[in-house]
């Protein structure tokens, strides 16, 4: 792999097919269960405008449309906003962009970047770019809530290889942390042919995304483990959970 297809990882990865067979399983009650647990603890009133900045097929905007919220979706990836739109009902609009370019000319009441979607960079200044779009699309008084993996936990339960087997391909998966980045390499064969693939996102600690959301202007207001917005432990929780506002 070419360093800039390595930078750049994520444009041909997450418009492949492949990506879609892989994650197909992606669990939209606990999706439900998350946004139903974020709403309640924010008492979002219902005229609220949410911004999900990698929304992949949407599954997270969908919750938050059905329970009655204006909804923007954005995906660098055209396939997954195309299956968005496809699932889509109202209150719901979906683009392709980039989050660290992108510009909507409107603010929104709650902008969310979920499922470690974030870190996909090479650089701390591509995080910043990041976060200065989204801070200046972020009302006065709006949330802006990131959920990322948690390194400590997963230092500790990293699977270092998985075969996973679906609709026919055999993806053989292995993982690893090096060199400041959580590394996930997958390899398939389909009618002859084979594919290679791989997922590089920064090994970022609370810590140090503590300190990204500072800098950029953010205020944190709460810290959750887990999707049902339990208390963060650095150990056991898998999640960082991080809610935040304007400085």
């Amino acid at each position: 792999m070419s360093d800039k297809d390595k930078s750049e990882w994520f444009k041909a990865w997450f418009n492949s097919p492949y990506y879609h067979i892989l994650y197909d399983n992606r669990n939209d009650a606990e999706a439900e269960e998350f946004i139903h647990q974020l709403v309640n603890f924010l008492n979002l009133a219902k005229s609220s405008s949410v911004l999900d900045l990698a929304c992949g097929d949407g599954r997270h905007c969908r919750v938050f449309a059905n329970k009655g919220f204006d909804v923007t979706g954005l995906d660098l990836a055209p396939e997954s906003i195309k299956v968005a739109r496809e699932k889509s009902g109202p209150h719901q609009r979906y683009g392709v962009a980039d989050m660290r370019t992108f510009d909507l000319h409107k603010q929104f009441d709650l902008i969310t970047n979920l499922f470690t979607s974030f870190g996909y960079f090479d650089s701390s200044i591509e995080n910043a770019k990041v976060l200065g779009r989204i801070r200046k699309h972020l009302q006065p008084d709006g949330i802006f809530v990131l959920d990322f993996l948690n390194l400590t936990s997963l230092e500790r339960t990293l699977v270092a290889n998985e075969v996973i087997e679906k609709e026919g391909v055999r993806f053989n998966i292995s993982r690893r942390i090096e060199g400041g980045q959580i590394i996930k390499n997958i390899n398939f064969e389909e009618n002859g042919n084979t594919h290679e693939f791989a997922e590089f996102v920064q090994a970022l600690s609370i810590d140090e995304l503590t300190s990204l959301f500072i800098d950029a202007g953010f205020r944190i207001l709460a810290t959750f483990g887990d999707y049902f917005l339990n208390e963060y432990s650095r150990t056991e929780s898998p999640r960082v959970i991080l809610l935040a506002t304007k400085a």
